[in-house]
This record gives C-alpha cells, sequence and structure tokens, in this order.
C-alpha cells in the first residue's frame, strides 16, 4: 500500500487499523489510494470483525473446495 503520509487520516491513539490488519494476514496488495484512506480510519472494533471473517472464510476455504471437485472416475463411467 503505497500512500502518501498526508492522505492518510491520524488514527486515534496508537491504534494503527493498517498495521493490525496486516498483521492479521489481510491482503493489502493492489488496493487503490481510496481504499487504503478507508481501511485507515476503521475503528478496533471494524478490525476486529474484519479479520474474524476473513478467518472464518479461510477456514471454510479448503471445505467448500473440496464439496466443488466432481469426482473423475464417475464422469469417465457414466
Amino acid at each position: 500500500m503505497d500512500v502518501p503520509e498526508h492522505e492518510l487520516p491520524s488514527p486515534d491513539g496508537e491504534f494503527d487499523p493498517l498495521a493490525a490488519l496486516r498483521a492479521g494476514g489481510f491482503p493489502d496488495e493492489g488496493l487503490d489510494v481510496e481504499d487504503v484512506v478507508s481501511l485507515a480510519q476503521l475503528t478496533p472494533e471494524e478490525v476486529t470483525i474484519l479479520l474474524g471473517l476473513k478467518s472464518r472464510l479461510t477456514d471454510i476455504t479448503s471445505e467448500v473446495e473440496a464439496h466443488s471437485v466432481e469426482p473423475i472416475i464417475g464422469g469417465v463411467l457414466f
């Protein structure tokens, strides 16, 4: 996220939403400046919710992908 410092809002206190998102594994490459500015304004509660959703989606990804794969043998035999 290459955003000029003057375009980022100053976080309240010592909480840095962007650092918290990065630490939580939130992908930030390829985001527009507007997206980065919006993420920089998130409250601690909003960051917690966003990272919780990311974690839940990551946890179910392999399960969903496993259900979406058709067995090749069935397609070949029938």
